[in-house]
């Protein structure tokens, strides 16, 4: 749609309380529309695009351009702002980036600006730049993090395992930059707390092992810990936070203070059925038979699983 366009069938063009006529966000639909599940995990993120038409012509590929062209019939012709909100249930966040050191500061750069500088309009040839970026627009009460740890390593293009430490915070405020703006939120609907983790063990994408570790309620605490003797619940129900960590034979309790830290900033590995963290040996010391062992394998972060604090306020 154009700017300023006074078409007013179209969908794209509304007017404010003011009077003055602006372009809206199109909203994508979920396949097979709303659900329970969807109501818990999906949140609405808000692409906004802005086209720069040039006045010459210009050719896939020009000299000079190192991104992939992008095809016009992806925005609406000959757009100048286009708006798209798309739900989602899953955010993958790059961690490569130099300036990531954090799950936040890889959250702001979902709000970096985007730039394609050979953007071509397919039918009049005319060069433009395209630049867009994107918001959160809503917020769910679940938020599903996927950490970009397996990606294409040159030479050769081969897939593998980035090692990169980002630690992992038990409380996560989602940062204002990255709201879209539309909508007020208050400092509690941005607060979320971690509810789980999903680790891949392993120092490559071919091979390894998946565990995970949950927030222990005190329903599942008080089952687990029937099981143990007096000293050991003694001391795990002193800790104000405690963790079950599970492998795929095995599970242990990870209280609050050094072990909880071990198991959220470090990647050192964790015996389930002794529920001993131990030391990760350099890839030197590891003899090729003792690599396929667990005790040997890097245990990173991979998917986090964060609940809103008013979200489960409301359920106790």
């Amino acid at each position: 749609m154009t700017e300023g366009d006074d078409n007013d069938e179209s969908d794209w063009i509304v007017a404010d309380r003011s009077g003055k006529r602006r372009p809206v966000a199109r909203m994508t639909e979920l396949d097979g529309g709303s659900s329970p599940i969807s109501r818990l995990f999906s949140g609405v993120l808000l692409n906004r695009s802005t086209v720069n038409h040039a006045k010459h012509a210009a050719t896939r590929g020009s000299t000079g351009s190192s991104s992939r062209p992008i095809s016009v019939d992806v925005l609406a012709r000959n757009a100048t702002h286009v708006s798209v909100k798309e739900p989602f249930f899953i955010l993958p966040l790059e961690i490569n980036n130099s300036k990531i050191v954090s799950i936040e500061s890889a959250l702001l750069c979902l709000s970096d600006r985007e730039e394609v500088s050979d953007y071509r309009d397919s039918l009049t040839g005319m060069a433009s730049t395209l630049r867009r970026h994107a918001y959160l627009d809503q917020l769910p009460p679940f938020f599903i993090f996927q950490l970009k740890r397996f990606t294409v390593i040159a030479p050769g293009d081969s897939l593998g395992k980035s090692l990169k430490f980002i630690p992992i915070e038990q409380e996560l405020r989602i940062p204002k930059k990255l709201l879209s703006g539309e909508k007020q939120f208050s400092l509690d609907q941005r607060i979320y707390r971690l509810q789980g983790v999903i680790f891949h063990v392993g120092h490559t994408p071919h091979s390894g092992h998946y565990t995970v570790a949950v927030r222990c309620s005190p329903e599942l605490l008080t089952q687990v810990l029937s099981k143990h003797p007096f000293n050991v619940r003694e001391s795990i129900t002193r800790s104000p936070v405690t963790f079950l960590y599970l492998d795929d034979t095995h599970g242990c309790l990870v209280p609050d203070g050094v072990p909880l830290k071990n198991l959220l900033s470090s990647h050192r590995p964790l015996d389930a059925h002794t529920g001993q963290f131990t030391s990760l040996p350099q890839n030197s010391t590891i003899s090729p038979t003792d690599r396929p062992s667990i005790r040997h394998q890097p245990r990173t972060p991979y998917v986090l699983v964060y609940e809103s604090v008013l979200s489960s306020r409301r359920e106790s």
